[in-house]
């Protein structure tokens, strides 16, 4: 028996992943926002790339919601567009708009619903990336954005923001158990599952690089 048929499906993203996480946690814009150095306009900036992509993403999940590859990891608790929109009109009110959208967010988004409505189970990769990040890195970010780049205003980190503890916690199992189930649900799409995980590392790279140059330009 292989390595990769005892694991989970859970454990063999991670396994798949972790050199590109690693990668993209050493990113100068990762570095800049995990130690409170990013310009409160480029976090804008960040936010507003985000919003195109999370829509994509929950609209295609909510669509495939019964779907035997995504029913396991799907739950409305996770979505995070309306609270980035809300971030967004905080901190930069109703023209949150016009902040500049990069090619990177276009075709991010756009290799979100290019996924063969046949075959959705790639998705579950682009919301292990997302949603996992967020519920683990991301409840360490809050605190140094509302300390530092929001000078301790609370609002503008509601996309970091799932509820209690308990309930980031169960969240947490709930994709763990949702990954495994679906490994076993679709034993055949768990290869294209993890390649498309580590594609989506790469578009989060090509995105951090320009939203760095769109904020500097800006």
């Amino acid at each position: 028996m292989s390595t990769a048929e005892v694991l989970g499906l859970a454990a063999q993203l991670r396994a798949a992943t972790w050199a590109d996480h690693v990668r993209l946690e050493r990113s100068s814009l990762m570095r800049a926002l995990v130690q409170g150095n990013l310009p409160k306009l480029a976090y804008a900036i960040l936010l507003r790339n985000l919003v195109d992509i999370y829509a994509a993403l929950e609209a295609r999940l909510f669509e495939h919601r019964e779907a035997p590859g995504i029913a396991p990891i799907f739950d409305p608790a996770l979505a995070r567009s309306a609270a980035l929109v809300s971030d967004l009109e905080g901190l930069r009110g109703p023209d949150w708009r016009t902040l500049p959208v990069s090619d990177a967010a276009r075709a991010y988004s756009a290799r979100i619903d290019s996924v063969d409505p046949a075959h959705p189970e790639p998705l579950v990769a682009h919301a292990y990336v997302r949603y996992l990040g967020d519920l683990n890195g991301g409840q360490v970010l809050v605190k140094v954005v509302r300390r530092t780049i929001l000078g301790g205003a609370t609002g503008g980190t509601r996309f970091f923001e799932f509820g209690a503890p308990d309930e980031v916690a169960r969240l947490v199992e709930h994709l763990r158990l949702g990954l495994d189930a679906v490994g076993i649900a679709r034993p055949a799409a768990v290869e294209a599952i993890v390649g498309e995980a580590r594609s989506a590392f790469v578009l989060h790279e090509a995105l951090f690089q320009q939203v760095e140059r769109l904020a500097a330009a800006s």
